[in-house]
């Protein structure tokens, strides 16, 4: 776990050094955006009741809206499963999560390194095959989730992103749970 986070963490701190402001830019690079929206892949590291599962298969989207300044407000939906086979017995597991919140980003010359706290709503489902048995559960709960990223402008109006986040959903045995998200995201100014 701690070399999955140091790995997350070098690839952001890559993404701040070899990312270099050109000395004529634009306005428009660097400054906020009114709009942006983005989307990608998603990996989920969930850790409950002291177990750990991985959700290597995944997508998010994610949107904000810029009010004053840096200042805006933030939206994002993930998907993510999980499936395994062995001896004829199979599992099968998906959790969906959505959430809302303040976003802040500060323009860095190209990079628009971002923070944000979002609460919402996630949901896991698992189904298991066992000697021909089929059974299915799935939980609902409320969930935070506080994290950041960077968007590397490659362009005015679109870039790549990294980002990282803590959630903890609230099921009854709660979750501790990370996240990494990467993708391609349209800045409207």
């Amino acid at each position: 776990m701690t070399t999955r986070f140091s790995t997350c963490a070098a690839m952001l701190l890559a993404l701040f050094a070899f990312s270099t402001s050109a000395t004529a830019q634009t306005t428009a690079t660097n400054s906020v955006p009114r709009f942006e929206v983005g989307g990608g892949y998603q990996w989920l590291d969930v850790n409950a009741n002291e177990s750990e599962n991985t959700f290597p298969s995944g997508f998010a989207a994610d949107a904000a809206k810029y009010y004053k300044g840096p200042f805006g407000l933030a939206g994002e939906v993930g998907w993510s499963h999980d499936s395994a086979e062995a001896f004829g017995n199979s599992v099968s597991s998906g959790y969906f999560h959505v959430g809302t919140g303040p976003r802040v980003a500060v323009p860095v010359g190209r990079v628009l390194p971002y923070g944000q706290f979002l609460i919402g709503y996630s949901r896991l489902s698992a189904s298991a095959t066992q000697n021909g048995v089929e059974t299915e559960a799935s939980a609902n709960a409320f969930m935070f989730q506080f994290g950041g990223g960077a968007t590397l402008r490659l362009g005015n109006s679109w870039g790549v992103f990294a980002d990282l986040a803590y959630r903890h959903a609230y099921f009854d045995n709660a979750s501790n749970e990370f996240k990494i998200y990467i993708g391609a995201r349209a800045l409207f100014n």
